[in-house]
C-alpha cells in the first residue's frame, strides 16, 4: 500500500513539473527574464561607449549664462564664481538688462543674471520647474564672490581667499552594523522579486487545482491518490520548477552582474551590489514563502469549480500579501526596520518571508530572531499542508457556488469527528 501511494506521489510530482515547465507563460517569463538580465548587464558598457564616442567627436557647442554686473567695478569676480559653481556652461558678460532677457526668450541664454547688488540678483528664465534648483547654485556662487571680495578688501590676495573658502571636510563612515545606503536598491530588488514570485507561483498552483476541478479529471485523480498526495505532489511539482526557474535566472545573474559591475563607477557599484547573504537568505524565504503560499492557494483553489471565482475568494490572500509588502517597502524608506510592527510580523507565517529577509538585509537581527522566525515557518509549512490537504480533500468534490473559509473549516472538522 505505502509503495502504491509513494509510486502515486512521484507519478503527480512529476506530472505536475513538466506540466508548468512546459507552460507557455512560464517559458517566456523565463526567457523575458533572462534577456532582460543579460541586456542590462551589457548596458552601461554600451551607454559609456556611445557616451565616450560622441565626446570624441566634434564638441558641441555649450549652453551660455548671461550675467549683468552692477554690484562689481570688474566684471571678472561674478564671472569666475558662475562658471566655477556651472561646470559646462559658457558665461558671457553683458551690459543690457533687455538683451539678458532678449537673449532667454529667443534660446540664446538658458537663464539670465542681474546682479543688482552684491547679494541682490535677479534670475530670468523662460520656465520655472518646480523642481529646479538653479537658484541655490546662483546663491552659493553670488555668495562666494561677495566673500572672496570683502576678503581682499581686508587684505587677503583672492588666492588665499579663495583656498580659505573651498576649504572642506574629509570623512570616513565606520559603520558597525548595517550600510542601509549600500544595502537599500538590493533589497527592494530582491524584496520586489519575493513578492512577485509568491504572487506568480501562487496563482500558478491555484490556476492549476481549478483547471483541473472544472474538467472533471480530479475526480479520477482522488480515487487513484490520496488527497495529501495530490496536494503535497502538485505543490513541490510547481516548487521545484520554480525553482528551476529562479536557478536559471540567478545562474544568469551571477555571470551578468559581473560584467554590469566592472563598467560601472566605484561608487555606484557599491549602492548595487548583491552580498551572497542576501542572496542565500531570499532563497531560503522564497522556498519557505512558497510553501506557505501554495498550499493556502490550492487549498483555497479547491473550493471553486470556475477560473472566474477564483479571484474573488482569494481576495483576504492577496490582501495579506499586499499590506506584508507595503509595510516593509514603508519601513525600508523610513529606516525603522526594527519597528515593533515589522518585529511582529516577521515571526508570523504569512507575513515572516518577507519582513525577517528585509530586516535581515537592512538592519542587525539577531541569529537567535532568524532561527525561531525560520523554525515557526518551517512549522507552519507541515500545519498547513496537512490542513490544506484535509480542505481540498472536502473541496475536490464540491462543485456550485463556492462557501466561505468558515464553512470550509466546519465541514473539514466534522468530517474529521465521524471518522
Amino acid at each position: 500500500m505505502k509503495t502504491k501511494r509513494k509510486s502515486a506521489f512521484k507519478t503527480i510530482l512529476g506530472f505536475e513539473y513538466i506540466s508548468v515547465i512546459k507552460n507557455k507563460a512560464f517559458i517566456i517569463s523565463t526567457i523575458l527574464v533572462v534577456a532582460t538580465l543579460i541586456l542590462t548587464s551589457f548596458l552601461p558598457a554600451l551607454i559609456i561607449g556611445l557616451t565616450s564616442s560622441d565626446s570624441s567627436d566634434e564638441e558641441t557647442e555649450k549652453p551660455k549664462i548671461a550675467v549683468v554686473n552692477k554690484a562689481y567695478e570688474k566684471d571678472d569676480v561674478i564671472v569666475k564664481a558662475i562658471t566655477d559653481n556651472f561646470n559646462g556652461y559658457d558665461v558671457e558678460s553683458i551690459k543690457s538688462e533687455s538683451d539678458a532677457q532678449t537673449g532667454v526668450k529667443d534660446g540664446l541664454y538658458s537663464f539670465s543674471i542681474i546682479l543688482n547688488k552684491p547679494l541682490e540678483y535677479n534670475y530670468i528664465t523662460l520656465t520655472q520647474s518646480i523642481y529646479d534648483t538653479t537658484t541655490d547654485i546662483v546663491d552659493t556662487a553670488i555668495t562666494s564672490a561677495y566673500r572672496t571680495t570683502e576678503l581682499e578688501k581686508k587684505g587677503i590676495s583672492a588666492q588665499e581667499s579663495e583656498k580659505i573658502l573651498s576649504a572642506y571636510t574629509t570623512k570616513s563612515v565606520i559603520t558597525l552594523g548595517t550600510d542601509q545606503t549600500t544595502a537599500y536598491i538590493s533589497t527592494y530588488i530582491l524584496v520586489m522579486a519575493l513578492y512577485i514570485a509568491i504572487l506568480a507561483y501562487g496563482q500558478l498552483v491555484a490556476t492549476s487545482v481549478v483547471t483541473e476541478k472544472s474538467s472533471r479529471a480530479m475526480e479520477m485523480l482522488i480515487t487513484c491518490a490520496s488527497p495529501s498526495d495530490l496536494m503535497f505532489g502538485k505543490v513541490i511539482g510547481a516548487g521545484l520548477a520554480g525553482f528551476t526557474q529562479i536557478a536559471v535566472i540567478f545562474g544568469v545573474g551571477a555571470i551578468s552582474l559581473p560584467v554590469m559591475l566592472n563598467s560601472m563607477p566605484a561608487d555606484l557599484k557599491s549602492i548595487i551590489s548583491f552580498p551572497i547573504e542576501s542572496a542565500l537568505f531570499a532563497i531560503l524565504f522564497f522556498v519557505l514563502a512558497f510553501f506557505i503560499y501554495a498550499f493556502v492557494f490550492a487549498a483555497i483553489a479547491s473550493l471553486v469549480s470556475r477560473i472566474e471565482d477564483l479571484s474573488s475568494i482569494m481576495s483576504p490572500v492577496m490582501f495579506i500579501i499586499i499590506f506584508v509588502f507595503m509595510a516593509v517597502i514603508f519601513g525600508m524608506n523610513s529606516g525603522e526596520l526594527n519597528s515593533p510592527l515589522m518585529i511582529t510580523i516577521s515571526y508570523i507565517p504569512f507575513t515572516a518571508p518577507i519582513a525577517m529577509f528585509a530586516r535581515i538585509a537592512m538592519s542587525d537581527v539577531a541569529a537567535w530572531e532568524i532561527i525561531i522566525s525560520v523554525a515557526i515557518q518551517v512549522a507552519s509549512v507541515f500545519i498547513l499542508g496537512k490542513l490544506a490537504a484535509a480542505i481540498y480533500r472536502v473541496g475536490v468534490l464540491l462543485y456550485g457556488k463556492p462557501p466561505k473559509l468558515g464553512q470550509a473549516f466546519k465541514m473539514v472538522f466534522s468530517k474529521k469527528a465521524r471518522s
